[in-house]
């Protein structure tokens, strides 16, 4: 009876040990790590992989784990040797709490306030009805005007402008394109060149040379298009969280209204 007595009791040590490791990612120089605080950043980790839209990383899960055996290996040195017991430990600790409590803050808000899809997809049409036009332009940049206008006269004579561009041009990275500037929004160029680029109609050259800081430039229009947008459901996540952002600035300036300053 003795006997079986101590064989019940070794097995009911081996269940209970069993429970405690279904229940720690790892039990540490003694101390358990919660298997809930690894699913936590787990989940935390798909979470943000599925906003982004990119891939989850090859052996994350093994890198968490690790990490966090890192971690609390490193806090037992630490505590060994007394350091959260000083007041630069004390000090800290405040700092940390007034983050995580404006953190708790901001968190509690984004669930109350919620971006919902419809809010987002609003958003995303009304970016995509102001998105710009861009332009395809080439050019040829010279030192003066007089240089310009012998440009000028050569095209008129039915010379090859991509072939002017890359015997005259200073600018050398267009210059090895033949002139080409390749797509960009007006606004991208001084102001000079962005009028006079507005004005012109797809295969016209400016009429006369246009000043800028850099020279004298004869400019060709190639073509014009509305600027490519993503399509929503990739973006969608960014402008959720773009509009949380700015939610968030909303709450900030409300509180700091309504705080009493003596």
């Amino acid at each position: 009876m003795k006997k079986m007595h101590i064989a019940a009791l070794a097995g009911s040590a081996c269940v209970a040990a069993t429970a405690v490791f279904a229940q720690n990612l790892a039990i540490v120089n003694g101390k358990a790590i919660p298997l809930a605080k690894y699913n936590s950043i787990v989940a935390a980790v798909k979470d943000q992989s599925a906003q982004t839209g990119r891939p989850l990383p090859v052996g994350y899960e093994d890198r968490i784990k690790s990490k966090l055996i890192e971690t609390t290996a490193l806090v037992q040195a630490a505590e060994a040797r007394g350091l959260n017991t000083t007041p630069e430990f004390r000090e800290k600790m405040d700092e940390a709490r007034d983050a995580i409590l404006i953190s708790l803050l901001y968190e509690q808000y984004k669930k109350t306030h919620p971006v919902t899809d419809a809010q987002a997809k609003a958003e995303y049409d009304r970016l995509v009805a102001a998105n710009g036009t861009e332009y395809r332009a080439s050019h040829i940049l010279v030192k003066t005007e007089a240089e310009a206008q012998k440009v000028e006269a050569e095209l008129k004579k039915g010379a090859n402008f991509g072939a002017l561009a890359r015997k005259y041009s200073l600018d050398p990275g267009s210059a090895r394109r033949g002139g080409d500037l390749n797509w960009s929004v007006a606004s991208n160029y001084v102001p000079p060149f962005a009028q006079a680029l507005e004005t012109l109609k797809k295969g016209q050259i400016t009429a006369t040379p246009v000043k800028s800081p850099f020279g004298y430039h004869i400019i060709r229009l190639d073509d014009v298009r509305k600027a490519p947008v993503p399509a929503f459901e990739q973006v969608k996540g960014q402008i959720r969280d773009q509009m949380e952002q700015q939610q968030i600035m909303r709450f900030q300036q409300e509180m700091q209204a309504h705080v009493k300053i003596r």
